[in-house]
């Protein structure tokens, strides 16, 4: 927002409410860094109980951000040790030193906190704190990405797909999410699939089945006599693939499946206006790196185009910053 002041009503407290309303207590929190909220919610990630593909995936990601914040930032390693520090130790003043921010504010003690449900979150804050000095561990960091890497190399199915869980088939929605999960890690300079063995090869069986799919979706519309390649023909899965491959631009696609890639190219640079918000974006960074790695005129235009189609229709406002009417949550 910057630098300035700003003012906020909060009409529904100030305001005429219902009768049988009984006024207990507000808690506004601010923060001059918003990392560190980021970096207290990796725990969420590193400690989801559930076996799947995508959270073996999210793991292995989290611990991977964990490791390199660790490596960029030599001064939240120090913070940590102070943790481990106050954690280790036994006298009442220094587990003070642990206890939430919520719990050392005065009024809300004085509003008797432990009877509401903030006590909760304040004690889920002590024990994120506390938890936070094991998890960024550097060794056990370096053993959960070894872990994660051979979950996730005994889950993917022969043909190079993942299963959301063991035994069930393919998915390909599934399969091309970690495809680009480890190109953002790549773009973060965090980790690099294709240096790494154990990645590498995950990887590799990945992009042959998401090329094999693409493939077989372009040998099935030509195959009826009465296709038109200038029809509509992109799916939500094309664009995903197209997402997902631009990514690894230097590992080149199946050659059965150059021509499905070409084609889908195509049909982003013409249909993307009839995508939700998200999937042009996806067409936007997947034309613009088509451009980057091959030169091509036309995905360097649609990339501008949907550029700025994305910036005409966002909106923006102090509160919210900046963000789109139209995209709700939801499976994309």
């Amino acid at each position: 927002m910057g630098p300035g002041t700003r003012t906020f009503e909060l009409r529904k407290l100030t305001g005429p409410g219902s009768p049988t309303r009984r006024n207990h207590s507000l808690t506004l929190e601010l923060t001059p860094n918003p990392g560190s909220l980021a970096v207290q919610s990796l725990p969420y990630l590193m400690e989801y109980p559930y076996e799947c593909s995508e959270q073996v995936f999210s793991r292995l990601y989290a611990n991977l951000i964990a490791a390199h914040i660790l490596k960029t930032n030599p001064r939240f390693q120090t913070v940590l040790a102070e943790w481990q520090r106050l954690a280790q130790a036994g006298t009442a003043a220094q587990k003070n030193s642990l206890a939430s921010k919520l719990e050392q504010n005065q009024e809300l003690k004085n509003l008797l906190l432990q009877e509401t449900p903030w006590v909760r979150d304040a004690q889920n804050e002590n024990e994120r704190l506390a938890r936070l000095s094991t998890l960024f561990d550097q060794p056990r960091l370096a053993a959960e990405t070894t872990r994660a890497l051979t979950q996730l190399s005994r889950m993917q199915l022969p043909g190079g797909a993942f299963p959301w869980f063991e035994r069930m088939p393919a998915d390909r929605y599934l399969t091309q999410l970690i495809v680009a999960g480890f190109g953002k890690l790549r773009r973060l300079g965090v980790f690099d699939a294709a240096q790494n063995p154990a990645a590498r090869e995950i990887l590799a069986n990945a992009l042959r089945y998401a090329d094999e799919q693409l493939a077989r979706d372009y040998a099935a519309l030509r195959r009826p006599k009465t296709f038109r390649p200038t029809d509509n023909h992109l799916t939500d899965l094309a664009v995903q693939a197209l997402y997902a491959r631009s990514f690894w631009p230097e590992l080149s696609a199946e050659k059965s499946a150059q021509s499905a890639y070409a084609f889908f190219r195509q049909q982003g640079a013409t249909y993307w206006p009839r995508q939700p918000r998200q999937l042009q974006a996806q067409l936007a960074l997947a034309a613009f790196r088509a451009a980057a790695a091959e030169g091509a005129g036309s995905q360097s235009a649609a990339a501008a185009d949907i550029m700025r189609a994305l910036s005409e229709n966002a909106l923006h406002s102090s509160e919210l910053g900046m963000y789109w009417k139209e995209v709700r949550g939801g499976y994309y």
